[in-house]
């Protein structure tokens, strides 16, 4: 017969904390799992054999996703539609996208396949430091349809077009850069609406038409 000293039993004691710990361990797993799902990219009218257009990497950065149409429209993907709707560049607990391009990235497949990626982005300013108002083209881009094509958007619409960006280890056009992937980065002023929306959207479709236009 064993007698109890003190009071409570301490083996009931770690029975309740370890339920307590239990119950944690599965909320957090439950809030990752969450996280993974939502976080998911939305993609549209998947087409290897069109110009693939990306739009909404950052959640601060989502104008030019209103620029497309959901159905029977551009080849495109929204890529971070979760951090779009609560307008934070990224999702909780989620890391820079845009700093995660590997072979390991699930848009990979996607983005490995197409005539020419065209990234948008809204840029918090018009001028350095900011790439607002900015056209970068990559080597394999210009070695595939010339640099004509490209200055003359950049022209039109009185952006300006460059040719070499300082390298960002896993960012996109990193990534595209290094397995020779015709790669276009739009950097739309646009961030905290220092651009009416409206323009935003419309020089979106103005962009995407000129390429739909030429490269079909």
């Amino acid at each position: 017969m064993s007698i109890k000293i003190g009071g409570a039993d301490p083996h009931g004691r770690d029975t309740v904390s370890f339920f307590i710990i239990l119950i944690l361990l599965l909320c957090i797993l439950s809030c990752l799992l969450y996280i993974m799902i939502t976080t998911s990219p939305l993609i549209f009218n998947y087409d290897k054999n069109r110009v693939l257009y990306l739009c909404g990497t950052h959640g601060n950065e989502c104008a030019p996703c209103d620029a497309f149409s959901r159905d029977n429209g551009e080849s495109h993907i929204i890529v971070n539609p979760s951090a779009c709707k609560i307008n934070r560049r990224s999702y909780f607990f989620q890391k820079d996208i845009n700093r995660s391009y590997d072979d390991n990235n699930i848009l990979i497949p996607y983005i490995k396949n197409n005539k020419l990626i065209v990234d948008f982005h809204e840029a918090w300013g018009f001028k350095p430091p900011s790439l607002g108002k900015t056209i970068f083209v990559n080597k394999s881009a210009v070695n595939k349809y010339g640099l004509q094509m490209f200055q003359s958007l950049a022209n039109i619409i009185q952006f300006t077009l460059v040719t070499t960006l300082p390298p960002i280890e896993k960012s996109l056009d990193y990534y595209c850069d290094q397995n020779d992937i015709p790669y276009v980065l739009v950097e739309i002023p646009g961030q905290n609406d220092i651009l009416p929306r409206k323009y935003r959207v419309e020089l979106t479709k103005y962009i995407v038409n000129y390429f739909e236009t030429i490269l079909g």
